[in-house]
C-alpha cells in the first residue's frame, strides 16, 4: 500500500538516497547530496513544500518523490499557473515501483486539475526548467532522454504523450577551433566582445532559476555605434557544487537569428566566449535545443557542438 504526502525538511537525505539510486545509470554527474538538493531546488523563492509529494510504503519507508510547480510567464518576470510541469520524478528500485509512480503520477494530475492548469509537461526544456539545473542529463534541460527507460514506461502508463524531441549538445573545449571566414574577420574589425564582469541583470524566474550558479553574460558591441549586436549567457558551478572532476560551463539556449548577419555575429560571439573558456582549462560546454530547430542545430555543428543525448518532453491535456 502506498500513501502520498508533502515534503518535511527531514526527508532531506532520504531524497538524495532515491535520487542517486533512481539515475544511477546516468553517471556520476547526476548525484545529488543535501547541500546540492537544498540550493538546486529548496532554496528556490518559489520552492512550495506541498509541491514535492513523497510516497510512503505502509512501514512509512519512503519510496519515492514527484516535484512539480508552475512555469515561468512570458517575460520570465513570474510564474504562470495555466501549466503545471513535473520536474523530477524518482523512484527507488523496487517491485513495487510502478505502483508508486502511478499515483504520483495521478496525484500531480488531479491537483493541477483543481488549479486550473490545462496541461501538466514532464521536464519542460528551459526557460521553464526551473529546478536541478546542471545536475547532468537528469537536470530537466532535454526532457527525458532515451536511456531513462523507466521514466518513459510510467509516463506512457499514466498516459503522457511524447510531445517534443529535443537534443542535448556538448562541445569538447580541447578540440575546439574557432570558424574563420571572410565574414568573421570582418566582424572581429567591426566589433569587440565584452565580458561582464559584475553578475548580469536577469528577469526574475530567470535570476531565480539560476541563483545556485555563477552566470556570465558575454556582449558583442559595434565599435563605431556603441551598440550590442548579440548577447550569449553561460554559467558554471562553484566547485563544492561539483560532483564529476570535469568543469563544464552550460550555455543558455541563443536566440533565433534569421538573417545572415545576425547568424554570424552570433558564431563570432560564441566563438570568443568559447575561446576564452577554452584558456581556462574548462573540459565542456554543453547547451540544448528543439531536435527539429534547424538554425541552432547550424550553428551548433559549425562550433563543433556534438549530440550526446535524445530527449523528449512529455505532456498530458488536463482539461
Amino acid at each position: 500500500m502506498i500513501t502520498l504526502r508533502s515534503f518535511r525538511n527531514t526527508d532531506t537525505s532520504s531524497l538524495c538516497a532515491i535520487w542517486n539510486e533512481h539515475h544511477a545509470d546516468l553517471g556520476l554527474e547526476c548525484e545529488i547530496d543535501p547541500l546540492r538538493f537544498e540550493l538546486f531546488s529548496l532554496a528556490k523563492p518559489y520552492f512550495e513544500p506541498e509541491n514535492l509529494l513523497i510516497a510512503e510504503d505502509q512501514t512509512g519507508r519512503i519510496q519515492g518523490f514527484l516535484h512539480f510547480g508552475p512555469i515561468s510567464n512570458d517575460d520570465l518576470s513570474n510564474t504562470a499557473m495555466d501549466e503545471i510541469a513535473v520536474f523530477a520524478l524518482c523512484v527507488r528500485p523496487d517491485p513495487d515501483e510502478d505502483r508508486a509512480a502511478k499515483e504520483l503520477l495521478q496525484r500531480v494530475c488531479e491537483t493541477a486539475r483543481k488549479l486550473g492548469s490545462r496541461i501538466c509537461t514532464f521536464r519542460p526544456m528551459l526557460p521553464n526548467a526551473a529546478f536541478y539545473l546542471s545536475l547532468g542529463p537528469a537536470d530537466c534541460m532535454a526532457g527525458v532522454i532515451s536511456q531513462e527507460v523507466r521514466l518513459c514506461k510510467w509516463l506512457s502508463q499514466s498516459e503522457f504523450s511524447p510531445q517534443t524531441p529535443t537534443c542535448l549538445w556538448e562541445l569538447e573545449l580541447m578540440a575546439f577551433q574557432a570558424p574563420i571566414d571572410r565574414i568573421q574577420i570582418q566582424i572581429r574589425r567591426a566589433a569587440t566582445v565584452h565580458q561582464q564582469l559584475d553578475e548580469p541583470e536577469l528577469p526574475w524566474w530567470l535570476a531565480c532559476a539560476l541563483g545556485h550558479t555563477e552566470p556570465t553574460k558575454f556582449q558583442l558591441t559595434h565599435r563605431q555605434e556603441k551598440r550590442t549586436l548579440c548577447e550569449a549567457l553561460f554559467w558554471t558551478l562553484s566547485p563544492e557544487l561539483q560532483s564529476s572532476p570535469a568543469q563544464t560551463v552550460w550555455l543558455w539556449p541563443p536566440n533565433q537569428c534569421t538573417s545572415p548577419p545576425e547568424q554570424d555575429y552570433q558564431v563570432f560571439l560564441l566563438s570568443e566566449a568559447l575561446r576564452q573558456y577554452q584558456e581556462e582549462r574548462v573540459d565542456y560546454v554543453r547547451t540544448a535545443a528543439l531536435a527539429d530547430d534547424s538554425m541552432l542545430t547550424a550553428l551548433f555543428r559549425r562550433l563543433g557542438f556534438r549530440v550526446i543525448h535524445n530527449g523528449m518532453v512529455f505532456q498530458k491535456q488536463l482539461l
